[in-house]
């Protein structure tokens, strides 16, 4: 036992983050929105000119802990035709506080079931379970199949709930953390 002892050792704790303090390669990338640690990339967008949308949501990943997800749309500020996507997503690696982004374009996609539905279709650098949304309000999107079925967590129950991310309302100059829920 006496090689654990050092672990309970009260002045291991200050030793440990002096040194993280010390390395600034060592710091941990961590990400609990309100993006206390590092700055959530949708920040950077508020206010800016076209932006259709900031969405974020929990979402269940495949038997494993959630992700955290945030999905940015921009528009062209003069036409408003779709430009561009920022997709943050939070614990999708090994590593629980994982950061992976991906940014690419977006268009409006026509769904024969639902005519009049507004459906954004991320590029291909997209990752597939991710790519399609249904915009059921201004608040909120739920995350679409390969074949824009509404996307359920569970074990194919239709009673499930549908993964779905939602709207931030944020004023220029704001933070994420101080946005609040559209």
């Amino acid at each position: 036992m006496p090689k654990y002892v050092g672990l309970f050792c009260p002045g291991l704790f200050s030793m440990i983050a002096a040194i993280l303090t010390a390395n600034p390669s060592a710091k941990a990338e961590s990400y609990t929105l309100p993006g206390e640690s590092s700055q959530p990339s949708a920040e950077e967008f508020i206010g800016a000119r076209g932006l259709v949308g900031i969405y974020y949501g929990h979402l269940p990943r495949d038997g494993h802990p959630r992700q955290k997800v945030t999905l940015v749309l921009l528009a062209d500020p003069e036409s408003d035709a779709p430009k561009a996507y920022v997709l943050e997503r939070i614990g999708v690696a090994k590593m629980p506080n994982a950061r992976v982004i991906t940014k690419g374009s977006w268009k409006l996609i026509q769904d024969p079931n639902r005519p009049a539905a507004v459906i954004y279709e991320l590029d291909s650098e997209a990752p597939p379970e991710l790519r399609d949304f249904w915009e059921v309000d201004k608040s909120t999107l739920l995350v679409l199949e390969k074949d824009l079925r509404v996307r359920r967590s569970g074990f194919g129950d239709p009673y499930t709930v549908a993964y779905a991310l939602y709207g931030f309302h944020c004023n220029p100059g704001q933070r994420m953390r101080d946005c609040s829920q559209e």
